[in-house]
């Protein structure tokens, strides 16, 4: 019997999130239009195919191409004004070049961004659109990567720069199998080859500007890759620990899913998978006992290229039962260490507590799906001003269905949610997020990804780490691959819905928003990373978005609230 699993993870692709900071971009020449086009760093040593740094594992991107695109009414016209290319760009160890552009001044323009090995055959650029050949497609060969990027849209009123970083445009398909040690298969590797054939969910042509495939070019008939011979596999390890990499491929796919098949010779039967999920620079990792019965296989879609030892999936995460576990201070401090005692302390916290012990530390990640979570206020002493600070120490909470907090008044730090779905729980006040509700506090070092905020009725903030953040400052902050849905009553952001009134500027330092999606929304109080501005004079320093619809960092001001980009 087969078994199949599809844990869905957040591929950050081998090249980072675009910044926003001016300060990161060289002074332009002659007041005109320049653009720092950024390549991939070193971020890792295992040898993956495509974050690797030993020779093969990565493309070798010395092909630098960009159209420019007259925008008019805010749509960008069809045919580029022009379009130009760098041979032989990002030479030795560079990963950023210029491009500096003479454009009209009063026009607004957005431009489009290629790069890949120049003696790539197997995908070409035109005039902002992307083809590749699957007849030229072999597998296990990373000089077919390519990466995609885009400018905003800007108009040309004297000197203007822009950092853009580059994406891949294609899902990265891999196969792995943890039987080419066993006795049976002997002197069958020496000769075996195998061949990798996906029969569903396959393009020809990518558009640039919208990063979406044209759905006219969608393969009919299946596509094998090249053979593989096993007397001479790949050298690049299989991105789960414990597999050896049997192919791997580049995939023209947007997002949904393939039908595929690793076919053998030499009588073996092959491995076939249907609807696997596959995503625009992501991995789809497959892999099990490939070439052995019983063929238990898993498949994985993994983003997260640039973090150590992502793809190692050995952790025995503690899962909450639905019970509470009593904790007691030592040292003025709280600890943590499994679900039921974290669960503890969010219901029993009070404000009086802040006198004798300010700092919670949680020790684990926890993953609490499958238990209906109650969200509490968690308050200061206002007596003495004493605030908590919840220090997660760099670990993940996953699977809540609903706000970690309800209120919280204090200091929230190093942690990502990760695999939220948050439904219906908005507090009495109309706010929603999937850390909290209504936040008062610092943030620092916190992340949400993967997660679903579906709003009901008539509300007021929504956010995916606060419905409103009422005070305080964050930094180094970010939201990813999150979506919002029925928002037309809310004031909408991918990290929060609003930010309030208070009488101390406040300052966003490094926040970033990417694959924000937010639905039916109201079409005034909508941004990626905030929805409203309301009543207080905030800085944002070196913020960021990325493929977010929407794709502005704030949606509006209000009650007299000012915001400065920096």
């Amino acid at each position: 019997m087969k078994k199949i699993v599809y844990p869905l993870l957040g591929m950050a692709g081998l090249i980072g999130l675009a910044s926003c900071a001016q300060d990161d971009v060289n002074a332009p020449v002659n007041d005109g239009v320049n653009i720092k086009v950024r390549l991939p760093r070193d971020m890792q040593t295992r040898g993956s195919f495509g974050d690797g740094t030993d020779a093969g594992d990565r493309a070798i991107l010395n092909n630098l191409q960009w159209s420019v695109y007259e925008v008019v009414d805010g749509v960008a016209s069809t045919t580029p004004v022009f379009s130009d290319l760098k041979a032989g760009a990002f030479g030795g160890s560079q990963t950023e070049e210029n491009v500096t552009l003479p454009l009209a001044k009063g026009k607004t323009y957005q431009v489009a961004f290629y790069a890949d090995d120049s003696t790539n055959g197997f995908v070409t650029y035109t005039d902002g659109k992307i083809n590749v050949d699957y007849s030229k497609a072999a597998s296990n060969t990373a000089a077919e990567d390519a990466f995609i990027g885009r400018s905003v849209q800007f108009t040309v009123d004297g000197a203007y720069s822009e950092t853009v970083t580059l994406t891949r445009p294609f899902a990265q398909l891999n196969w792995g199998t943890d039987d080419l040690e066993a006795k049976v298969l002997g002197d069958l590797l020496k000769s075996l080859t195998a061949s990798v054939k996906v029969s569903s969910g396959l393009y020809t042509a990518m558009d640039v500007l919208s990063g979406e495939v044209d759905a006219a070019t969608a393969v009919s008939d299946a596509v094998e890759f090249g053979t593989v011979a096993f007397s001479a596999l790949p050298a690049q390890t299989f991105p789960v620990e414990g597999y050896s990499l049997i192919a791997m491929d580049y995939l023209l796919t947007g997002d949904g899913t393939i039908d595929c098949e690793l076919d053998f010779d030499n009588g073996l039967n092959p491995v076939s998978v249907n609807a696997a999920p596959v995503k625009v620079n992501y991995r789809t990792n497959i892999y099990g006992s490939l070439l052995t019965a019983p063929a238990d296989f898993n498949i994985k879609v993994d983003n997260n290229f640039e973090t150590p030892d992502n793809n190692i999936e050995n952790k025995d995460i503690p899962k909450w039962d639905g019970t509470q576990e009593e904790v007691t201070p030592e040292d003025g401090v709280y600890t943590a260490n499994t679900p039921a005692q974290l669960a503890y302390l969010v219901n029993n916290l009070k404000g009086a507590d802040a006198l004798t012990a300010k700092t919670i530390n949680i020790t684990s990640d926890m993953d609490f799906s499958g238990q209906d979570w109650t969200s509490n206020t968690i308050s200061a002493n206002l007596d003495t001003g004493a605030t908590f600070t919840f220090d997660f120490n760099g670990h993940t909470i996953s699977g809540l269905n609903k706000a970690f907090f309800d209120r919280f008044v204090g200091n929230i730090k190093n942690v990502t949610f990760i695999n939220c779905n948050i439904e219906g729980t908005t507090n009495e006040n109309g706010f929603s997020g999937v850390v909290c509700n209504n936040l008062y506090g610092t943030l620092e070092n916190v992340k949400v990804e993967n997660s679903t905020i579906t709003c009901t009725g008539t509300g007021r903030s929504v956010g995916a780490i606060a419905g409103q953040y009422t005070s305080g400052n964050a930094s180094n902050c970010a939201v990813s691959e999150i979506t919002i849905n029925k928002a037309t009553d809310y004031k909408a952001g991918g990290m929060f819905g609003s930010v309030n009134q208070e009488s101390n500027p406040r300052v966003f330092t490094n926040l970033s928003a990417s694959n924000v999606t937010i639905n039916d929304d109201n079409g005034s109080y909508v941004g990626a990373l905030i929805g409203r501005v309301y009543g207080c004079n905030l800085t944002l320093t070196g913020c960021s978005v990325t493929n977010s619809s929407p794709s502005a960092l704030y949606g509006a001001t209000a009650g007299g609230g000012t915001v400065t980009e920096n």
